[in-house]
């Protein structure tokens, strides 16, 4: 890539590692730094990094040339004391603490955590607090901490005279217990320069421990209270505006100490665990459990018999299970079926006895099996981390709720059953439980008793109460839970009860089989032993709602040999690592730097893999989470942080000897009017305002990370502008990291995610050459033209560009044909209703005498009849997108296309700037999974719509229509998608499951029809014989007709314009037609338009105003060339063939260039 960028004279200002000077790409991909420093050190950077040089030379690169000398200090150190080479992990670890940041570790099972913290204890100066969950543990850090050689003394409080050495102080590394701390803290000193926890859910338990860490670092009381209030008005704050007004804490952490602190498999309750975010600039974060490598079958066995198969299945498996009992049974079924187990020479014990003792006996082979239940407060389901033993989860019943239909007060009841009874329900009745819902989740933990005893508990719910009572007694409903393809309802003991499959509990006890270690994840089996397959497949939809994808194979269909021989190597290799043998020398763990465009985009990637840890980098939010054999950091760029200069060369491009110089800063934006500012302005020109932002922090944030990772994914959108900004992030972060890849993401799903970093690629040139083409010809046409206007008309404001100056053209010339007016006649009658038209005034005018005299009739003839097959629509692209949300909901271009952009930033369609109507192979597979679902299989007819290309169209990326969006929000708690947001993807999941489903089947007739002398022949559909597809998506409607003569019962006749005024969807369509503009800026372009007052926004029709009609007769007059829609459409023509590298990009430029500036290049 190195030689093709010096075909690319890229300038960027503020871009040298050292003196913050500007430089050309081919410097920073030659030197890493500009012409001028290359010239003066005769080294590139990586050479200076290995140099010894006065570090007061390198200016800006100073500390980051500090920290690497240290970090080389850190690697000799490790590798003398402990005879192996720390791992990048290690390192990256290291990085961080000798840049002062405090964070949370968060990795794999046996990747030497506890290492790094006894290491790091040694080498870091200071005092050091080295914190452990239990007495058990601190011998064993002892043990450790000896076999480092430095000059530090260690105290570890194992018993009561060792305190008298803590009063002394004389000690440089600490060890105790986090009760130790909790019930001796002040005798503590508070002058602690690293504290190191090796257990964040000893520290989450006792919330006070939070502070006293803190203090034990430097941070005071008043501090704490000042964070605390911060914390409070955040959660209080409506809204974003309120949530920006709230003070920031004037504590740099560079004047405490560091606290490092091992991941936490609890959630915090307490809000106290944001002190740390506040002062400390880093949150508690846990390892995943949804990263999972679990071979998950099924076997259908009666009910009578599920024990003894269960017997019959430890026997083969062997050694290292667990055992999930389902809410079928209670604790006396476990105790009985534990002596059944003995009975059969299986050594079991039950959750309620695995302490240490029974712990060790199942290391060590003693114990065959523990048995718990599949729930999710079950203490075996959750927390139990054992990768060298724990080979299989083995399920006697799918892990489920049982529901009694008997309703009680009990608000857990109460919320599964109105969860479960929506999609039986008419939309109001739905809208009824959603107003209840939430609430009920939220006391979900009270019990019926307790709401008894609550008169206002008992009366709020009470309504909610009849009305399930009543619809449960309903015969309709009951019927259709019996029909319903995945519930299950059973009459137990004289009463109905719903059986419904719990997927959080089976994730959690399933996942105890595959657990992270330095290898990646290891091999576990799944085995759920059913009476119902109903009840499993309804399992399967609830995964799929909760963002896990599985199909449950039937256990005879796979090599189960295979399977355990793999399992078996896996835990060969994670005791190996335990005993570090063998292992040490290599090294697995990769860490990364993703970059995508939109904060919310970097939160539903992190969150796919558990709760990530946060950091805070110069205001920009990091999340961390670990993939196993790759360690993430997954930030946004929040869209473009450079653009073209205004004040240098021809507004931005310096031309000279027939090459273009394009010249980049950071955005500078105004935030009091939005105005974008050069980088020689300090105040905005317009406003005045001082008050300004820059995007240089974040790109400085991105700096800093880059050189702790290994490798960086440029996640940028998956179009030209997104492959430009990719090629931004790569100037400014290739001199601190040079393992650059890109990463073309077309869905926000885990499976597209984990599939696009096993193929990542270079930057494509041709992309960015075309893009450079589209900026620079933006630039020159549009700030040429403004300035002409502006000037002209004296108003700052105002702007023209080579696409929204001829869109607007087409605006004012249908505004014109608007005068054109027409007479439209709409007639009902028994034989059917009809519409027609007409310019002639004294036609009109005799209709409606005829009316009146009820004397006015129509003739209906049906020439023929026939049957026809109606195919179904494609499925969207953004063009057709923008229309039909204009058509159903009445959505502007804009506002679709932010709806869009958070569907897809969320992970629910495919990316929407796209004229690609293909679908894939998987998209074809998740209708039919849904048709099946829905008992609507028959119907399947996949299609792909084309061949190929580099979108997908607009389509769903899961099996989960509005309901289960809805069902999934109301289960997590979470609201971010509101009523548009879900109207939108209704419309994009219906059309979707229509592209892939059969044809309609109409009766469709001919007809004659006439009024007075007014005839005509139109198309009728009669009925509809079968309804295929558009049982999804309904774009025709049925009118019923009658052959003969029939008098007119009712007439409506409107004189009107032949033709509208534009809707911003037909804009679009005719955008689209004629060859203006992209699917990535159709909207954009009509924004503008309407920002300018060129246009007004009625009802979401367009019609022009006085001032864009003079700025348009002005342009066309004087500048006719480049608001003429040819001059755009050859040069939209011209970027696709430089994308597909057919065209030179600098002669498309010299082209505009000297028919703009009336001037060669070459001079």
């Amino acid at each position: 890539m190195q030689k093709e960028i010096e075909d690319l004279f890229t300038f960027y200002l503020e871009i040298c590692p050292i003196d913050k000077a500007g430089a050309f790409s081919k410097e920073i991909f030659n030197y890493g730094l500009c012409e001028r420093d290359f010239s003066f050190f005769k080294k590139s950077l990586w050479e200076i990094k290995e140099s010894e040089i006065d570090q007061s030379l390198l200016n800006f690169y100073s500390q980051n040339y500090e920290v690497y000398k240290k970090l080389k200090e850190y690697k000799d150190f490790f590798e003398k004391n402990l005879g192996f080479p720390p791992f990048k992990l290690n390192l990256y670890w290291a990085q961080r603490v000798f840049k002062h940041e405090s964070f949370t570790i968060i990795a794999p099972t046996g990747i030497g955590k506890t290492t790094f913290g006894i290491a790091i204890s040694h080498f870091y100066p200071g005092k050091v607090y080295y914190l452990v969950p239990s007495k058990i543990l601190l011998a064993e850090i002892e043990r450790k901490l000896n076999l480092i050689k430095s000059n530090k003394k260690i105290l570890v409080i194992k018993k009561p005279e060792d305190k008298e050495k803590l009063l002394s102080g004389d000690f440089d590394i600490l060890v105790t217990t986090s009760h130790f701390l909790h019930k001796n803290f002040d005798n503590l000193p508070k002058n602690f320069e690293l504290v190191f926890i090796d257990d964040s859910d000893s520290l989450i338990r006792q919330p006070k421990n939070i502070d006293k860490v803190l203090k034990l670092i430097g941070v005071t009381d008043e501090e704490i209270n000042q964070a605390l209030e911060i914390i409070s008005k955040k959660r209080q704050a409506k809204n974003f505006e309120d949530y920006q007004k709230i003070d920031k804490l004037e504590i740099d952490p560079k004047t405490k100490g560091i606290v490092i602190a091992a991941s936490a498999t609890l959630t915090p309750k307490t809000k106290r665990i944001n002190l740390f975010r506040e002062i400390l600039k880093f949150e508690i974060g846990s390892s995943s459990t949804y990263l999972r490598n679990i071979e998950e079958v099924y076997q259908l066995v009666s009910k009578d018999n599920l024990w003894l198969e269960s017997i019959k299945w430890i026997k083969k498996l062997g050694d290292g299970g667990f055992v999930f009992l389902s809410d079928d049974y209670n604790k006396q079924d476990l105790e009985n079926y534990l002596s059944l187990l003995k009975e059969n020479g299986i050594t079991a014990v039950s959750y309620e006895k695995f302490n240490s003792k029974n712990l060790k006996k199942f290391l060590d082979d003693e114990i065959q099996v523990v048995v718990g239940f599949s729930n999710i407060k079950n203490p075996l389901t959750r927390g139990i981390d054992l990768p060298q033993k724990v080979r299989y989860a083995l399920f006697i019943g799918v892990p489920k709720f049982i529901l009694s239909l008997k309703i009680s007060f009990s608000p857990l009841q109460l919320f599964w059953i109105s969860l479960t009874l929506r999609e039986f329900l008419e939309e109001m009745e739905k809208n009824f439980i959603n107003r209840h819902i939430n609430f009920l989740k939220k006391i979900s933990y009270l019990k019926e008793e307790e709401i008894l005893a609550n008169k206002i508990l008992k009366e709020r719910i009470e309504p909610l109460r009849n009305f399930l009572i009543e619809k449960i007694n309903s015969a309709e409903i009951l019927e259709k839970i019996k029909n319903h393809p995945r519930l299950v309802l059973e009459k137990r003991k004289e009463e109905f009860v719903l059986l419904i499959s719990d997927p959080r509990g089976y994730l959690q006890a399933s996942g105890r089989t595959s657990r992270l270690f330095p290898l990646g994840l290891t091999k576990g089996l799944a085995l759920l032993l059913t009476e119902n397959e109903k009840l499993l497949r309804h399992l399967e939809d609830k995964l799929k709602i909760i963002g896990y994808q599985t199909k449950f194979k039937e256990v005879k269909e796979v090599n189960l040999e295979e399977i355990l021989k793999k399992i078996d190597e896996d835990r060969e290799i994670v005791k190996r690592v335990f005993k570090g043998e063998e292992f040490v020398f290599k090294d697995p763990i990769e860490t990364a730097l993703v970059i995508v465009e939109s904060p919310t985009k970097a939160r539903t990637i992190s969150n796919f893999f558990g709760r990530p840890a946060r950091r805070i980098k110069r205001g920009v939010t990091i999340y961390e989470i670990s993939l196993g054999n790759l360690h993430l950091n997954i930030c946004a760029t929040m869209g473009h942080f450079v653009d073209l200069v205004y004040s240098k060369g021809y507004y931005g491009v310096e031309v000279k000897d027939g090459n273009f110089y394009p010249i980049f800063q950071y955005i500078k934006i105004c935030q009091n009017c939005g105005r974008h500012l050069d980088f020689s302005e300090d105040a905005c020109p317009i406003c005045g305002s001082n008050n300004i932002f820059t995007k240089r922090n974040i790109i400085e944030g991105l700096k800093e990370i880059a050189e702790e990772v290994n490798k960086i994914y440029l996640a940028t959108d998956p179009d030209a502008e997104g492959e430009k900004i990719a090629y931004d992030l790569a100037n400014f972060l290739y001199p601190y990291n040079q393992n650059l890849y890109r990463l073309e993401l077309h869905e926000i799903t885990k499976e597209e995610f984990l599939k696009r970093l096993k193929e990542p690629r270079e930057i494509n040139l041709n992309l960015v050459k075309a893009q450079l083409v589209r900026r620079i010809a933006d630039r020159w046409v549009g700030l040429y033209l403004s300035e002409k206007i502006q000037n002209h008309f004296k108003n700052l404001n105002l702007s023209a560009g080579r696409v929204q100056t001829p869109i607007l053209g087409w605006i004012l010339e249908r505004n014109k044909e608007i005068k054109n007016k027409i007479y439209f006649i709409n007639v009902e009658s028994e034989g059917g209703n009809f519409a027609f038209e007409t310019t002639e005034k004294n036609k009109v005018q005799e209709l409606k005498k005829l009316f009146k005299n009820n004397e006015l009739k129509i003739k209906i003839k049906i020439e023929k009849t026939e049957e026809k097959k109606l195919s179904p629509p494609p499925p969207y692209e953004t063009n057709s997108l923008l229309r039909d949300a204009f058509n159903f909901f009445k959505f502007s271009s804009q506002t679709t296309m932010n709806l869009a952009q958070d569907l897809f930033e969320r992970g629910l369609i495919t990316y929407h700037r796209t004229d690609s109507i293909y679908i894939s192979e998987l998209g074809r597979f998740l209708a039919r999974e849904y048709l099946e679902k829905n008992n609507l299989l028959e119907i399947y007819q996949p299609r792909s719509w084309g061949s190929q290309g580099t979108h997908e169209g607009i389509r769903p990326t899961r099996v989960s229509d509005v309901n289960d969006l809805i069902e999934e929000m109301i289960i997590s708690g979470r609201r971010e998608l509101n009523a548009n947001h879900l109207k939108l993807y209704g419309l994009i999941f219906n059309r979707f499951l229509a592209s892939q489903v059969k044809e309609a089947q109409i009766m469709e007739a001919l007809l004659k029809i006439k009024l007075l002398d007014l005839e005509k022949e139109t198309k009728e559909v009669l009925k509809i014989n079968q309804l295929g597809y558009l049982q999804f998506f309904k774009n025709i409607r049925t009118n019923e007709i009658k052959e003969g003569e029939f008098l007119v019962k009712k007439i409506n006749i409107k004189r009107r314009p032949r033709e509208f005024y534009y809707s911003q969807a037909e804009l679009i369509e005719t955008m689209k037609t004629r060859g203006l503009g992209r699917p990535s800026t159709y909207a954009t372009f009509i924004q503008t338009l309407l920002e300018r007052k060129y246009v007004l926004d009625k009802s979401g029709y367009l019609i022009p105003t006085s001032l864009g009609e003079k700025i348009y007769n002005y342009l066309k007059k004087k500048y006719n060339y480049y608001v003429d829609e040819n001059f755009t459409r050859i040069l939209e023509k011209n970027m696709d063939e430089i994308e597909n590298g057919l065209l030179d990009y600098k002669k498309v430029l010299e082209e505009i260039f000297i028919k703009l500036f009336n001037k060669n290049a070459t001079h």
